[in-house]
């Protein structure tokens, strides 16, 4: 099958159900790949970011410098990405306080996790 677009999604949770996640996505041509892990891919059109998994207490400083330094990889590539998770409503704001000198952090959007297929098209899609 030929993919209209590729999506990486950098999370925690979801992995138990990435089979599901992936079937939604196939059916609109969407290929998603899932990581536990911050890595840079090419070839990917859009990035989802589980906000909480960046760094905080969930990761050690060390690990949330690696994070950050992908996701910069990902911004200057001029990759979109987005945050997304279960508390999506909060974590542009968040973000400025976790990061107030990270400013390219301060311009990913934030969206629902039903949103997820339809923010592929509105952000690549035709508009």
């Amino acid at each position: 099958m030929k993919y209209k677009y590729k999506v990486l999604w950098i999370n925690d949770d979801f992995i138990d159900h990435q089979d599901t996640f992936k079937s939604n996505f196939k059916r609109q041509e969407i290929k998603l790949e899932m990581s536990l892990k911050f890595i840079f891919k090419k070839n990917i059109d859009l990035v989802y970011i589980d906000y909480g998994w960046i760094g905080g207490e969930y990761q050690t400083k060390e690990t949330e410098k690696h994070n950050i330094e992908i996701l910069r990889k990902y911004y200057l590539n001029k990759i979109p990405m987005c945050f997304t998770g279960g508390l999506s409503q909060f974590y542009e704001k968040y973000c400025k306080i976790d990061f107030p000198k990270l400013k390219f952090l301060h311009k990913i959007p934030s969206i629902e996790l039903g949103d997820k297929i339809w923010y592929v098209y509105h952000k690549l899609g035709e508009k």
